[in-house]
């Protein structure tokens, strides 16, 4: 069930509507619901209720509508492009069977649904601006892992979630150096990010209805 501060927040600014409503419950169904731990999660839903602003649940993804596909260039665009990611990362990360081997004790899904969720939730900067921040990442993963470390979340989940967010957009980030060589974590992260964000889709694909209770998840 969405967030009901969530969902005054956006009432407030008039921004609620069927649409909002639509885009919002299957975001927090593909992604807010599917995190296993129950702290991580908390840690997510915090994030969003208190320190996200509303914006994020309402701006296309890109302000300059130069990238992205076209329908997430809408309004709740960006929530469309990480709702899209959290779909479609199994598919990606089944190319990297060793993740299930490097921490057994940690699922697959608290570390890539929480570094999805949150990689763009500060996307035009803090506060909310009416382009994209260049920091946004350090942003955002600096606000994951304090928060993470005040809930005491598994420090082995709570560094390779600030890593997948810090360093999700891959080469554009400086320094970036082989990091993607190292972590396959990132490596799944940033490949999810840039095939759900790459505007040639709009010369292979027709957008559909996100499907707001499919059969499976499709987690590993």
């Amino acid at each position: 069930m969405i967030s009901s501060l969530i969902k005054r927040k956006l009432e407030i600014g008039n921004y609620w509507c069927a649409e909002m409503e639509k885009a919002l419950s299957a975001f927090w169904f593909h992604s807010v619901e599917q995190i296993v731990s129950v702290s991580v999660r908390d840690v997510v839903v915090h994030i969003l209720e208190e320190k996200a602003s509303e914006r994020f649940f309402v701006d296309p993804s890109s302000s300059t509508k130069k990238n992205h596909p076209s329908w997430q260039n809408k309004i709740s665009g960006l929530l469309r492009h990480v709702t899209e990611m959290c779909i479609g990362v199994w598919r990606i990360a089944q190319a990297f069977p060793q993740l299930n081997k490097s921490n057994p004790q940690a699922p697959i899904a608290d570390i890539l649904l929480p570094s999805i969720i949150l990689h763009d939730a500060f996307k035009n900067g803090l506060p909310w601006g009416d382009k994209t921040d260049p920091r946004h990442h350090e942003i955002a993963a600096y606000i994951w892992l304090d928060c993470a470390h005040s809930a005491q979340i598994d420090c082995f989940i709570s560094n390779q979630v600030h890593q997948c967010i810090w360093w999700h957009a891959g080469r554009f980030t400086p320094n970036f150096g082989e990091t993607l060589l190292k972590n396959d974590y990132i490596a799944v992260m940033h490949l999810c990010d840039m095939v759900y964000s790459d505007n040639n889709l709009n010369l292979l694909y027709s957008p559909k209805d996100i499907i707001l209770q499919p059969a499976s998840t499709g987690q590993l």
